[in-house]
């Protein structure tokens, strides 16, 4: 129902979701995708509880309001209500809040009540929130109905008598609440001849429509296919500034693990650099062989003891522990919000901590005041002599006992995966030659090898993983085997095959790049080119970068254009949209988005402050440009 969807946009960011998981009346998942009004018939009930409680909250607001003020200037509940509405603007919102509720629980009212009188009023009122809520197609189509719906009487007299008398729905059943519209009754059929296996139907691309009426045109198939047909390259996007997610990050980690020996022993390192993010997450408070009930009990049973196990090994004399930032105009700001969302907690020494640990890690605000937690708690420690411990606090660097970290703050990384190659590369110069990064993404190891080739006679290891997939990997023997140039375009090769903030090519995976890579030598000194700060894209670059992406399509293809190939492969007609590749500008877009994660994040983690191609701010947050020309442009 299209309602449900103005109300989940509504109610966006308000903590709904949340309300509605504390009081137990939907699980999280269940909460967020009412919120989507993806269910139809399971929306009614979380919907009239929050009218409900929303009135009760103004009543009891209301009666407080009659206990403090005079009789005389006592004021009805509606002049009170229109009061408050002006001067405050969170009463304001939840009334409106609470408006949309009643005006959804009418709608449904008359649909099932077969009041059409209440149906076309309704109707009415929705118009508005539609247009405000920019759902355009249902504001100018429902402003048509309801108009229809109003001459009816003047234009079929015998059809309005029919929808008065409660025609316009189908009675289910004969219970007196139970009609259902014809477009639900329908839906409710389609399933069910589906499931029976006796309705198949088969969409016609638009793009293949397009193609067929430009041949039946003698229009110019050759420019045609410059062109993406939608406002988003399907190849690389799920919609418009929606970037296809990563899938197979991890798939880069067996490729480089094949190039260096698996160790017969543990590594000794000098310096241990720790994920601190990733250390939370894998030290659940229910995995303790200790009571933990608080975050004060957490910290000093369980995560303060793992850092000081690490300080009391023999050969290691400093410990660094880096921390998460977190920013609203984060590039990462999508693929966070797919990781979901829990309920918003306040972290303090007697907070109780939650049952479920997972889902209170996927919070913003929960991460910030549990790591500023943490890292305060670690300033507490009892560090053994002759040895460092180092952590991170928002573009602060702590230091017990005090030395000198001017070199790595203030910093600006972002991401963990930079800043502890930062301090890797600040241990390098202090004179550590055996360091070990204790991470779990795929970015960290690749900014290990492509680090290693800049930090010589340093033995840097990588523990990487956990559980029985934990292992320990070499980039400084990677390295060495591949080669400085293509240790450094590693960066490039990991950035625009796909991670966190570049789309995921359709069909693509990292082995399927980086056997592509290997086989053709002369792109070593392009990609390690395109892992420095670029201003720009050069067209020599695009020439070569061009080429190897027909050659992720096609292995066989002799052709050096992307729009050439895209002409070729689509005639084979045994290729989807997504399985071509894209248009040399939405190439150029996603070239530009990788060579700003490689070149400009990655690629300058040696340097503390960071000195943007192809972003454009929507909604408070970058998101990407997917292409430069649009079909029809």
């Amino acid at each position: 129902m299209a309602l449900l969807k103005v109300i989940g946009d509504f109610l966006e960011g308000s903590g709904w979701t949340s309300v509605m998981t504390s009081a137990c009346v939907k699980t999280e998942g269940r909460a967020e995708s009412l919120q989507k009004g993806s269910q139809t018939s399971r929306s009614q009930w979380p919907h009239q509880v929050t009218a409900a409680a929303l009135y009760i909250l103004q009543r009891k607001a209301y009666d407080d309001y009659r206990r403090t003020c005079g009789t005389e200037n006592l004021q009805s509940f509606d002049l009170w209500g229109q009061k408050m509405v002006s001067e405050c603007p969170q009463f304001c919102y939840w009334n409106k809040v609470l408006q949309l509720e009643c005006l959804l629980l009418a709608f449904i009212r008359s649909q099932q009540e077969a009041n059409y009188t209440l149906y076309v009023q309704t109707l009415t009122s929705i118009i508005p929130w539609m247009f405000a809520m920019d759902h355009y197609h249902f504001a100018r189509w429902l402003t048509v109905h309801v108009t229809d719906l109003q001459e009816l009487p003047n234009d079929s007299v015998d059809i309005h008598r029919a929808f008065v008398n409660g025609n316009f729905v189908t009675q289910k059943s004969s219970h007196k609440f139970s009609a259902l519209a014809h477009d639900q009754i329908h839906e409710q059929q389609s399933v069910r001849s589906k499931n029976w296996g006796t309705r198949s139907q088969k969409t016609v691309m638009i793009f293949q429509e397009n193609t067929w009426k430009a041949r039946a045109r003698d229009g110019d198939l050759d420019a045609f296919f410059e062109h993406e047909c939608y406002g988003w390259p399907p190849e690389l996007a799920e919609g418009i500034h929606t970037m296809r997610p990563p899938t197979s990050k991890a798939d880069l980690v067996p490729c480089l693990k094949a190039l260096a020996p698996r160790p017969h022993d543990t590594p000794k390192a000098v310096d241990c650099i720790l994920d601190g993010a990733a250390l939370v997450h894998q030290l659940e408070p229910k995995k303790c062989n200790r009571a933990i009930r608080t975050y004060g009990d957490y910290a000093q049973k369980q995560f303060l003891p793992y850092i000081a196990r690490k300080l009391n090994e023999e050969t290691v004399m400093r410990v660094d522990v880096v921390w998460d930032t977190y920013r609203t105009d984060s590039l990462k700001g999508g693929a966070r919000l797919d990781r979901g969302t829990g309920i918003p907690l306040h972290v303090t020494e007697q907070t109780s901590v939650p049952q479920n640990w997972s889902s209170f890690l996927r919070v913003v605000s929960n991460k910030k005041t549990l790591f500023s937690f943490l890292a305060a708690a670690l300033q507490t420690m009892v560090v053994p002599e002759w040895k460092t411990l180092l952590t991170t606090y928002e573009e602060e660097v702590k230091s017990k006992p005090s030395s000198d970290v001017s070199q790595i703050q203030p910093c600006t990384h972002e991401e963990p995966d930079s800043r502890m190659v930062l301090h890797a590369w600040h241990a390098y110069q202090q004179g550590y030659r055996s360091i070990i990064i204790h991470a779990t993404d795929t970015d960290v190891v690749a900014l290990a090898i492509a680090m290693a080739s800049k930090m010589g006679g340093c033995a840097m290891w990588s523990a990487f993983g956990h559980g029985k997939n934990f292992r320990y990997i070499a980039p400084h023997t990677i390295s060495t085997h591949i080669g400085p140039e293509r240790s450094w375009g590693l960066l490039f090769l990991h950035a625009v095959s796909e991670c966190d903030t570049v789309s995921a090519i359709s069909g693509i995976g990292k082995k399927t790049v980086w056997d592509i890579w290997n086989s053709m030598p002369n792109l070593g000194k392009v990609f390690s080119h395109l892992s420095h700060a670029l201003a720009e894209v050069t067209n020599d670059d695009m020439d070569n970068i061009e080429r190897f992406f027909v050659v992720l399509y096609s292995r066989t293809s002799s052709l050096k254009k992307v729009n050439e190939a895209r002409k070729q492969l689509f005639a084979q007609g045994n290729r989807q949209l997504e399985n071509i590749p894209l248009t040399k500008e939405a190439l150029r877009q996603h070239v530009k988005r990788a060579v700003f994660q490689a070149g400009h994040i990655l690629g300058q983690s040696q340097i503390a402050i960071q000195s943007c191609l192809c972003l454009q701010i929507g909604d408070g947050r970058k998101m990407p440009m997917m292409s430069g020309i649009l079909f029809g442009q």
